[in-house]
């Protein structure tokens, strides 16, 4: 309510319970001149749409991992996609969620690759290996720093990427950040 009255150009909101949908409805019926931006899980699903009866519309999302939204730019992203709802169904796919579906993903086909190159399963010389993977993954080129964390960028050709997406009529996911994967502009309310 003391957003609608303070007239809030831009909320920003992290929430990862199931009930924040119902935050979303809310919001969307009370503050149609604020936008929604933030981490809230149950919007990034793409049955979001339907499940919200489109209040999610231009709600701005960040996703740490792409893989469950298929970004053009990013060619394993799409067949991932692809892949899953092959597999797991198309209704499986569309419950999708951004959390660990894509680094997950991406891990075992690293760790095979390690593995290969190190021609064994020992601990010490698959970890060199895996020190020295450069490889083009869900979540964009996969390369690993000295402190072995995924290097994260902003374009998918160089290094891992988290993304930002808006919900645009008539229920779709778009890119928009970062710039090297950007579908579509800003919608603001």
């Amino acid at each position: 309510f003391k957003i609608r009255l303070k007239k809030v150009i831009i909320t920003l909101a992290f929430f990862d319970m199931p009930e924040s949908g119902i935050l979303i409805k809310q919001f969307h019926s009370i503050c149609r001149k604020s936008l929604l931006a933030g981490i809230i899980s149950p919007a990034t699903p793409e049955y979001a749409w339907n499940a919200t009866s489109g209040a999610v519309e231009k709600l701005l999302l960040l996703v740490l991992e792409p893989g469950p939204i298929p970004i053009k730019q990013i060619p394993r992203s799409v067949e991932f996609n692809k892949r899953y709802g092959e597999f797991w169904g198309e209704k499986a796919r569309k419950k999708l969620s951004c959390h660990g579906a894509g680094c997950a993903y991406d891990a075992v086909y690293v760790l095979v690759k390690a593995m290969e190159k190190a021609g064994t399963k020992d601990a010490d010389k698959v970890v060199k290996e895996l020190e020295k993977i450069d490889m083009n993954g869900v979540v964009g080129r996969i390369r690993f720093s000295k402190e072995h964390q995924l290097i994260f960028g902003y374009d998918p050709k160089k290094s891992a990427i988290a993304c930002i997406f808006q919900w645009k009529k008539p229920g779709v996911r778009v890119p928009v950040f970062p710039i090297a994967i950007s579908e579509g502009d800003i919608e603001l309310p």
